[in-house]
């Protein structure tokens, strides 16, 4: 898996507003360039990640968060035009957010079936249960509870499995050396040496 590729096919929103309209993508924070509200918001307590993407979207958000005032406001009628205005809309959302806390928010809002997310530390993401039930941290073999952050493609019948520690200083020397051709008296002169 390229790398490169992988970035690109990221960035594809950027990447083909502009190939085909020209359009050179601007620093957006958060936010989405074509959908409002699509952005993280800063609660009372924590962020929340919120994408409100369709009008039917739109409609729950602002009943769960009692603003239905919005809905009739009409700088905010759909979403080219919600998108357009989002420098009017988000103040307002920021005022809301500002009011309660984000694990209250993030129940209203699934209840509502309006995708949102918290926004998590490295800590929480470490500890969520998803990323145990994946397998994505896997720990080393050997080396005293070592982990990281293993592959992130896992295949059907393999199962997710460590690595093994990075070996000390010399310690594959002499494998190295029989594999360059080396015999066993060169591999005690250099021993002897001091070379490894």
């Amino acid at each position: 898996v390229s790398m490169m590729d992988c970035q690109l096919a990221l960035m594809e929103n950027a990447v083909s507003r502009y190939l085909n309209a020209g359009e050179v993508p601007t620093r957006l924070g958060s936010r989405h360039p074509l959908i409002a509200p699509f952005q993280s918001f800063d609660t009372a307590d924590l962020p929340i990640a919120i994408c409100v993407d369709t009008e039917p979207q739109w409609h729950r958000f602002c009943h769960a968060l009692g603003i239905d005032v919005l809905l009739h406001d009409p700088r905010f009628k759909d979403g080219p035009m919600r998108a357009a205005r989002h420098a009017e809309l988000e103040p307002l959302l920021n005022a809301v957010f500002a009011r309660g806390r984000r694990d209250d928010f993030l129940e209203v809002l699934e209840a509502a079936d309006v995708p949102c997310s918290p926004i998590n530390s490295i800590p929480e993401v470490t500890e969520d249960a998803q990323v145990a039930h994946r397998q994505v941290l896997v720990e080393v073999p050997e080396a005293s509870g070592i982990k990281y952050v293993g592959a992130p493609f896992h295949y059907n019948k393999a199962p997710v499995t460590g690595e093994t520690p990075p070996p000390r200083l010399g310690a594959d020397s002499e494998a190295i050396l029989r594999e360059l051709g080396r015999d066993d008296a060169t591999i005690r002169q250099l021993r002897e040496q001091g070379v490894f």
